[in-house]
């Protein structure tokens, strides 16, 4: 079977690849259903397609004692050469789009964490980093772990503030691994107090022009509100087409999936104890990032509280419900 035959000739003049990456509940679903509306952009469900094959990466790159392994079979151009044409293939199991994309816009927001293995395979990719403050993304992540989102977000403080901080510190290393050009870094509260100029502002950094008219309709069909209502899907992303082995039928998002997606340090929901203890772990990085009202200092009654929790339960959430 030639692979290559596989590719639909719309994946082969796509002309720039593009990652939304960072932590999940970071808005980057809505930042992908906004700029998927474009006709130069296209987009997708979520591939994450560098995650589900970094064990294949892995092995190949381990310096072995012995002559086993992938490396004996592939030399580093046909592995990741190799890499690409999957990647495409399976693009390749989209519709059609309506006319020819200039970009594909990936969104899987932890292929940050397997930023060396992508940029082997894509040399040239591009890198929005959208960051929401670690405080709100907690909060997101506990009130998602009861529900629809208990197969993969924690219910665990601890847990949920360092996997945010190991997302965002992945995110950023990007930039001192691509050109300055490829990588930019956005943050969600910005997107919502103001989306007409942060959008335009988007669009000019990957070279897509686009008018008022446009950009007040893209903000205007994917807000927010509006989706918490219906929680049906966004439109501007399609799901997978009869050539996938496995098409998706359901075009809605759980129950839940959106909430009240707060962008104001008042309006996160979060116990006064849940919130200290997230500042304890996570407030270098939030001061770093310039949010506002994050607590520094932590009292002798503050670190002997949150020591009894971590010695007793290991899980702050059952003492600080």
């Amino acid at each position: 079977m030639d692979v290559e035959s596989k590719i639909s000739e719309w994946v082969h003049n796509v002309d720039d690849l593009v990652f939304v990456v960072g932590s999940g509940r970071s808005g980057t679903t809505w930042l992908q259903a906004m700029l998927s509306m474009h006709p130069a952009i296209y987009s997708g469900p979520e591939t994450n397609f560098f995650g589900a094959f970094s064990a294949a990466d892995k092995s190949f790159s381990k310096t072995k004692g012995r002559r086993v392994g992938l490396s004996e079979y592939f030399s580093h151009e046909l592995f990741y050469d190799s890499m690409a044409t999957l990647f495409k293939v399976m693009l390749s199991g989209l519709p059609e789009p309506e006319s020819q994309p200039k970009i594909f816009l990936e969104k899987s927001p932890h292929h940050c964490l397997y930023s060396d293995f992508l940029l082997k395979t894509f040399p040239n990719a591009r890198f929005i980093h959208l960051v929401r403050d670690g405080r709100a993304v907690v909060a997101s992540m506990l009130k998602g772990s009861k529900t629809w989102a208990k197969d993969w977000a924690s219910g665990d403080v601890d847990a949920a503030a360092m996997g945010w901080i190991q997302k965002v510190n992945a995110a950023q290393r990007l930039q001192h691994q691509v050109a300055p050009e490829n990588y930019i870094e956005l943050k969600y509260e910005d997107f919502r107090i103001n989306p007409h100029r942060e959008l335009a502002n988007l669009l000019t950094w990957l070279k897509v022009e686009a008018s008022e008219n446009w950009i007040e309709q893209a903000v205007i069909e994917n807000s927010l509100s509006k989706c918490s209502v219906s929680e049906r899907g966004f439109a501007s992303i399609p799901e997978t087409n009869q050539s996938a082995v496995r098409p998706s039928q359901n075009v809605s998002y759980p129950k839940g999936f959106f909430g009240k997606a707060p962008y104001t340090v008042k309006d996160i929901d979060l116990t006064k104890h849940q919130r200290l203890r997230v500042e304890y772990l996570i407030h270098k990085k939030l001061m770093e990032l310039e949010y506002p009202e994050v607590c520094q200092n932590f009292s002798l009654i503050d670190r002997l509280q949150m020591f009894i929790a971590k010695k007793t339960t290991g899980k702050f959430k059952k003492i600080f419900p």
